[in-house]
């Protein structure tokens, strides 16, 4: 009988901690005007206990077979781990911004103000980031 307990309770905890793996999850995406170009909000789950990661993704719909070589089909342009959340809107086919709502400073990532030939824009809290912030 306690055996069984005892196996009862280690099958729960493995499950229990299974669970509280990282997982990935793609919330929206949306192309730029001219179908050439994607960006994909993702989240990834860390647990319960932490803040989980968001991310802003920008990508080629159609990468060449040279872009595919050299890893340059998408990109992060910017994280967040802590509150808050990342919209993403196409101003048009070159322009894309991220807006930063209800986030704090020390944890909103900007990673990148141009890629490929498209211009991004940041807002914190509704005001635009500078470049200097960018990382």
């Amino acid at each position: 009988m306690r055996s069984r307990i005892f196996f009862i309770g280690i099958w729960t905890l493995a499950l229990w901690f299974y669970g509280c793996g990282s997982d990935d999850v793609t919330l929206d995406r949306k192309l730029s005007g001219d179908d050439q170009f994607w960006t994909e909000l993702r989240v990834t789950r860390t647990g319960p206990l932490d803040y989980d990661w968001k991310a802003v993704v920008i990508g080629k719909v159609h990468p060449k077979w040279t872009d595919i070589l050299i890893r340059k089909t998408s990109e992060e342009i910017c994280a967040l781990h802590g509150p808050g959340e990342l919209t993403v809107s196409w101003m048009d086919p070159r322009h894309v911004e991220v807006i930063c709502t209800k986030c704090r400073t020390a944890d909103f990532f900007p990673q990148s103000s141009t890629w490929e030939g498209v211009s991004i824009k940041f807002a914190f809290n509704g005001k635009p980031v500078p470049d200097t912030f960018i990382r």
